[in-house]
């Protein structure tokens, strides 16, 4: 397992060399995708139940290899080739390697449902997204998702009746519903609701200042943003 592990902390650092480089090499982000697999089901030989859930290769390495960090990283680098099916195979392969029983896979799901509308399969990502809001309705990623799904085919009343859902007329842009209110906005600027568009628009750019103003006030004081957890915002 040891020897593992080094092969997949020399391929990322290879991954990250060549991006740092503006330098195109794919085949060493699949070749680390391929050693992390054969991790999982070399533990998996040994002790069956090795890293059942995902932050748990992170956590039983002390995060020496940033899993979580390096894989969306990976998602991001085939997202930006347009390698949408490509997306779409490995989301689900992580979603079926792992339980998730202590936290969803939503953002694996979210990046499916994304290569989908990015490919212009708009009904694909719309049947996805329905079976996922269907199945959890009370997650945010899903509920966003949706609001992007049906935007796309051009149901415009059941995008809004999501949004609803989450943020009111009078509520205030926070960092927990930030991604709904991008998909608001969308959804209003598409569908001509130009009072909507604003009032959601103003609601995001008073958010950002206020991040902005808290953050840059924790600068001037020689704060470390590292150790920051979404708690110790004010404004949540």
């Amino acid at each position: 397992m040891k020897g593992l592990w080094k092969k997949f902390e020399r391929l990322t650092s290879k991954c990250y060399t060549y991006l740092a480089g503006d330098v195109t090499n794919e085949d060493a982000w699949d070749k680390a995708y391929e050693v992390l697999v054969e991790i999982v089901r070399e533990g998996r030989s040994q002790n069956s139940n090795y890293a059942k859930e995902l932050y748990l290769l992170d956590d039983g390495t002390d995060y020496e290899y940033d899993v979580c960090g390096w894989l969306q990283d990976y998602l991001d680098y085939l997202d930006t080739g347009k390698q949408y099916e490509k997306i779409r195979r490995i989301c689900g392969e992580l979603i079926s390697m792992f339980s998730w029983e202590e936290e969803k896979p939503s953002d694996f799901r979210f990046y499916i449902a994304s290569s989908f509308g990015a490919e212009g399969k708009k009904k694909e990502a719309l049947e996805f997204c329905e079976d996922w809001y269907k199945k959890e309705s009370g997650n945010i990623m899903g509920a966003t998702a949706l609001i992007y799904a049906r935007t796309g085919v051009g149901d415009f009343e059941g995008a809004e009746q999501i949004v609803r859902r989450y943020i009111s007329e009078d509520g205030a842009c926070t960092d927990e519903n930030d991604i709904v209110y991008m998909a608001a906005e969308l959804l209003y600027k598409v569908s001509g609701n130009k009072k909507a568009e604003k009032r959601v628009s103003q609601a995001m750019k008073k958010y950002e200042k206020e991040v902005e103003a808290y953050f840059s006030g924790m600068d001037e004081d020689g704060l470390d943003f590292d150790d920051l957890d979404d708690d110790d915002l004010p404004f949540n």
